[in-house]
């Protein structure tokens, strides 16, 4: 395919569409899906490759105004990006995915870390607000990520509503044609976590998920242990006894596994060879240090996801717990402990 280059007329058209008000002779169109997707919009407007095999005024927006949400530093710039996309032309047949909107979610947490939980809440609103004005359809990334808003605000009700019927009002997954699955149906329960709702919790573990037909998993377990931390050790005991929990508990001698397949009884789930979260691993150390006494020496915490739970159980032994650690020379996922 020959390279494409914007003509000076393509790149103030669309410095026009991201930049001021729309006109109808300004406005890129969507591209229909039976295109070639176009390359995603880079910094300034350089060559765009690949350019649907040099068709004019014909650009993918929702990728690049996507794109460009990840990089707005005040929430304005987000929301006039995502206006723009009400001037879209759509060609019969096309559709606007909801990817700006999703990415403007994330925003709404990220964007400025001074931001209040009741501005972040109200910015979050906001985004569903414009998917409504829009008549965007929602899809399950949406849904994840309202909740991972919920979550870090302490919104239980929306997150409920969301998922739930109430008096007889559809949820919003209801109405917008979604069923839960279970990543979302996780990050609800992140939500009462974070709202100690440990009854709804239980509830919807252990009554709502198999009406839906959906399985949990390891990361279920380990969010539902710790909505109350202060039942988490009556929750290891019963979940042994179940044969949920391997009755080591992922210590072998002096060395602690956080693998979740040294800790569950679940070989053969997908995603076993992952380490559990962190506060899990967190509540699961202090058990086994405090609850049974065990002295614990080394931590396997493996190489997945960027060693992320390394880097945290590190930081809380020697912030929180004033441990000293180094990590093991011959495996970079393994932390070893010594007193200070």
């Amino acid at each position: 395919m020959i390279p494409y280059r914007l003509t000076p007329a393509d790149q103030n058209r669309l410095k026009n569409f991201f930049n001021y008000q729309n006109t109808e002779q300004s406005t890129p169109c969507l591209p229909s899906h039976k295109r070639p997707p176009s390359t995603p919009y880079l910094d300034n407007l350089p060559d765009i490759h690949s350019y649907n095999r040099g068709r004019n005024n014909i650009l993918d927006v929702v990728r690049i105004t996507a794109s460009n949400i990840k990089n707005c530093r005040e929430m304005t710039e987000v929301w006039r990006l995502l206006d723009n996309i009400k001037s879209v032309k759509l060609k019969q047949g096309d559709s606007i995915a909801p990817s700006p909107f999703n990415v403007g979610l994330t925003r709404c947490l990220t964007i400025d870390p001074t931001h209040s939980r009741v501005t972040v809440f109200a910015n979050a609103t906001k985004v569903l607000a414009f998917i409504q004005k829009l008549r965007i359809k929602p899809d399950l990334i949406t849904c994840l990520n309202f909740l991972s808003v919920c979550a870090e605000c302490a919104e239980y009700d929306d997150a409920e509503a969301l998922l739930f019927e109430k008096d007889d009002q559809s949820s919003l997954m209801q109405q917008w044609g979604l069923t839960p699955n279970i990543t979302i149906c996780n990050a609800y329960l992140t939500v009462c976590g974070k709202t100690g709702r440990f009854n709804k919790a239980v509830t919807f573990v252990g009554k709502q998920m198999p009406a839906l037909g959906i399985k949990v998993n390891f990361v279920t377990y380990s969010l539902l242990a710790i909505v109350d931390i202060n039942r988490f050790g009556g929750l290891i005991k019963k979940w042994i006894e179940e044969g949920v929990l391997l009755q080591h508990l992922g210590l072998h001698g002096t060395e602690l596994n956080l693998h979740a397949k040294n800790i569950f009884n679940m070989c053969d789930s997908k995603g076993t060879e992952l380490a559990v979260p962190f506060e899990f691993a967190k509540a699961l150390f202090d058990y086994h240090r405090n609850e049974k006494k065990n002295d614990i020496q080394s931590i396997i915490t493996g190489y997945h996801s960027g060693q992320k739970l390394r880097i945290k159980f590190s930081q809380l032994l020697k912030e929180e717990l004033k441990v000293d650690v180094t990590i093991d020379p011959s495996n970079p996922g393994v932390i070893i402990l010594s007193r200070s």
